[in-house]
């Protein structure tokens, strides 16, 4: 998705006035950001590259820290907390019928 994103950025840049070095800036960021993505969804080698090739582009050093605690935290916990919230919403909600 974050490639998709990007390529409409490269289409769309000179018609909003972006200039190149400006697009560039901005999509080293979504790639950096792109990486609690990638961790939440278990690719965490995607992640791992992601968060070094554009480290740069974290906005502050608590920014990068925050998404390499994300790096270190296990994929099991991030799997128990989306059951935990699946649950919570069958509860609220129900299930529904298909």
């Amino acid at each position: 998705m974050v490639e998709e994103w990007i390529a409409a950025q490269d289409r769309t840049a000179e018609l909003l006035g972006i200039d190149r070095a400006r697009l560039d800036m901005l999509q080293k960021r979504l790639r950096f950001d792109a990486v609690a993505g990638y961790v939440r969804t278990g690719r965490k080698r995607e992640a791992m590259r992601s968060f070094r090739e554009n480290l740069d582009a974290a906005r502050s050093p608590q920014h990068a820290a925050s998404m390499l605690l994300r790096l270190a935290v296990p994929q099991s916990l991030f799997d128990w907390n989306r059951r935990r919230k699946r649950e919570a919403a069958f509860r609220k909600y129900g299930r529904l019928a298909i």
